[in-house]
């Protein structure tokens, strides 16, 4: 049968400041491996999301919507698709009348994107791009997440380093272009 170490002892003969059984007197630790130079972790406060409503936008989209469902109503007699447009109209009037807290944490580390409370990993991202246009008022990080269902996540960098945040980004998951949606040009002029 083997020889069985007992741990213990070397602990205790350690501690005590003797030598380490089967270490030579002169035997050192070797060094510990630094870590590499760079940001770990990127992080600041700010806003998580936009959200500062154009009211009189909201007033002429909601009734728009509520008034297109009366009339489809009365010439197409259609339930579902007038129950659908007044919906649409009063979820766009009760979304800019909700009280947001959009302020919180965004870090940026190399285990993955966390936004407020919300944590995304990078290997469930698909792809980021940095929108920076400062003269359209557009400064913000986009992340397409892999599940298809999923809108674009749109995070304000609030005068942030924008190549910054791409060297970092692009360690960890692939840069590609994000085209901005008519949902979202619509949903930015509201203000939503």
């Amino acid at each position: 049968m083997d020889k069985i170490v007992d741990l213990r002892k070397k602990e205790e003969a350690h501690e005590n400041g003797g030598s380490m059984a089967g270490a030579g007197a002169g035997a050192e630790r070797p060094p510990r491996p630094t870590p590499p130079s760079g940001p770990e972790v990127i992080s600041w406060t700010g806003l998580l999301y936009y959200h500062e409503p154009n009211m009189r936008a909201v007033w002429i989209a909601s009734c728009a919507f509520i008034a297109l469902a009366v009339v489809l109503q009365i010439f197409q007699n259609n339930i579902i698709t007038t129950a659908l447009m007044a919906l649409i109209g009063l979820m766009i009037l009760f979304q800019a009348k909700r009280k947001h807290n959009n302020v919180g944490e965004i870090s940026l580390s190399p285990l993955g994107i966390k936004v407020g409370e919300t944590s995304h990993i990078y290997s469930d991202i698909k792809s980021f791009w940095v929108d920076y246009q400062p003269e359209l008022g557009m400064e913000e990080l986009s992340l397409q997440l892999k599940k298809w269902y999923m809108p674009y996540i749109r995070i304000p960098i609030d005068g942030q380093n924008p190549v910054r945040l791409r060297d970092f980004l692009i360690q960890y998951i692939p840069e590609t272009k994000h085209e901005t949606t008519l949902g979202e040009v619509f949903a930015r002029h509201l203000g939503l």
